[in-house]
């Protein structure tokens, strides 16, 4: 059904994203993910927190090809303080995706919960995903967090710290 990217078909594959079945679940957020409807943004957000890895990686991906066409939408700002919840969460996957859609948004709301995250999230993945984030609010708070994390033991975080102060750095200059 993503293959043809029917709109008709947007709420049946939200109906599946419920269904009893785990690949009937991943394959619905991997169909809603081609077809790139906001409509399907909040229930794929519930996704993230499914039972099932693959589903919540689907819904995941899925997140990740709307966000574009998403995130500078109203709705994609009313969803700020849900992501900043999902923050929290117990999951990594839920953790880096919330991050990650926070970074699309570029609402300056969520700097401080992703500076939070930036230095004391136990998981590498969500810690990077928080230094990219921050890199797109373009706030000057974060370079110093973000200089702490240039010490972080994975590289790809210190790598992405690097990036994001030079992005902040760089918007600074054209103010």
């Amino acid at each position: 059904m993503g293959e043809i990217k029917d709109m008709r078909v947007v709420e049946p594959l939200i109906s599946a994203l419920k269904d009893s079945y785990k690949d009937v679940r991943a394959a619905a957020a991997e169909a809603l993910g081609k077809i790139k409807d906001a409509r399907a943004v909040e229930p794929l957000i519930s996704a993230l927190k499914d039972s099932d890895w693959n589903v919540r990686e689907a819904a995941r991906e899925a997140l990740e090809e709307i966000a574009p066409n998403w995130a500078e939408s109203e709705e994609a700002k009313r969803q700020v303080p849900e992501f900043i919840s999902a923050l929290r969460d117990s999951d990594w996957v839920v953790r880096k995706a919330a991050a990650e859609a926070l970074g699309e948004i570029k609402d300056k709301r969520a700097l401080w919960a992703l500076i939070s995250v930036l230095i004391i999230d136990s998981d590498k993945y969500v810690r990077r995903a928080a230094a990219l984030a921050l890199g797109e609010l373009k706030d000057e708070r974060a370079v110093e967090p973000l200089s702490l994390a240039l010490n972080d033991e994975y590289k790809k975080v210190r790598i992405a710290a690097r990036k994001a102060i030079e992005k902040i750095r760089k918007a600074s200059r054209k103010n």
